[in-house]
């Protein structure tokens, strides 16, 4: 994804070394926009407030609780922001993904089955509203 000169990513991960490889990738390249976030199961710690996008590929299905993980995410984002997944179908039930997301206050704006013969959906949701 292209951020532009003044915009950043946050690169998030539970696993320490992933994200010290991730940094001397970005040093190689000269990505000085880039900063890695060392998050937990439950809370991804990232800033809040400040996300236009959060995206998720090919790891939901590993979240243990990812109800409370992206909903602890739904304070980094920014009004109008919004949340990605792209995740297996046979990973985890489309219906699952939908139901799940509701529960952490989104609500789904578009899903995107143009990948599934690639057994990939990807779903685009946003902050759901306060009733």
């Amino acid at each position: 994804m292209r951020v532009g000169e003044s915009g950043k990513v946050y690169a998030e991960d539970i696993d320490g070394d992933a994200l010290d490889h991730l940094a001397k990738r970005c040093r190689r390249w000269g990505l000085a926009n880039v900063e890695a976030i060392r998050g937990d199961v439950s809370d991804p710690k990232l800033p809040e407030g400040e996300l236009d996008l959060i995206f998720v590929i090919s790891a939901y299905h590993h979240f243990d609780d990812p109800v409370a993980l992206l909903g602890k995410a739904r304070a980094a984002l920014k009004p109008g922001g919004r949340l990605a997944i792209g995740e297996w179908l046979r990973a985890t039930p489309p219906g699952k993904v939908e139901e799940q997301m509701m529960a952490a206050g989104y609500r789904l704006e578009k899903l995107d089955t143009s990948l599934e013969k690639n057994n990939l959906y990807l779903y685009i949701f946003r902050k759901a509203l306060p009733e």
